[in-house]
């Protein structure tokens, strides 16, 4: 997959943009796949159309007559920046003529618009489908860390793989925090440490120490 991470700074997409992002192509390098980024931009032109219903049953006149069907299907809306923009301006101070103009001209079609990151990101969620690209940077964020090996990235070293080994082994499947006669020995895992791994004693024994709960004996729990 085409490395996306540069469109995280922009905030607005073209139709065709969002769409090849959704897809997971770079807008630029997308020209052969025109067919599979037209599947998505008709998809969104629907909801656009679906917006600008709205808009106009809202703030210009009577709601428009639909069919029961085309009322449901037209609760999903992709309003654009533009039309988002003149909406909040015909309620707030009354420009209706400005949003009739805009909407009565060709300024209002579909491959004239551009729409916001959020929007895109809210459209996709209401409609069940996911995007390649994450528009939603919370979401994206998460992925991003989810592929990491390490909480902090991707830093890795040899140690750092013998700890994880260790704590595989000894501590993720087997020891119940809830019984501590299940928690193996500091002496167990460096001994493994040295055999399998070949780590010096020194450094078996700092993992073993690295790995055990805070406050648990080190050895086997004493008889009284």
């Amino acid at each position: 997959m085409a490395d996306l991470t540069h469109w995280d700074f922009a905030e607005h997409f073209s139709a065709y943009d969002a769409a090849a992002l959704i897809l997971g192509l770079e807008p630029r390098d997308s020209d052969t796949e025109e067919w599979r980024v037209r599947v998505v931009t008709d998809r969104m032109k629907l909801h656009y159309k679906h917006a600008l219903t709205r808009i106009f049953s809202d703030t210009l006149g009577d709601p428009i007559e639909v069919s029961e069907s085309e009322a449901i299907n037209a609760q999903i809306a992709l309003p654009s920046i533009k039309a988002d923009e003149l909406h909040h301006r015909c309620w707030l101070y009354g420009e209706e003529t400005t949003l009739s103009d805009w909407l009565n001209n060709r300024l209002s079609n579909f491959e004239n618009q551009e729409f916001a990151r959020n929007t895109i990101a809210r459209w996709l969620d209401t409609i069940g489908m996911n995007s390649v690209y994450p528009f939603d940077r919370q979401q994206g964020s998460r992925e991003r860390k989810s592929d990491c090996r390490w909480p902090w990235g991707n830093h890795h070293t040899e140690t750092l793989g013998h700890l994880e080994a260790a704590a595989r082994r000894y501590w993720a499947e087997n020891y119940d925090p809830s019984d501590a006669t299940t928690a193996p020995t500091n002496a167990t895992v460096s001994e493994w440490l040295q055999t399998d791994r070949k780590v010096s004693k020194t450094m078996a024994d700092s993992i073993a120490s690295m790995l055990r709960p805070d406050g648990l004996p080190t050895g086997p729990r004493k008889l009284l």
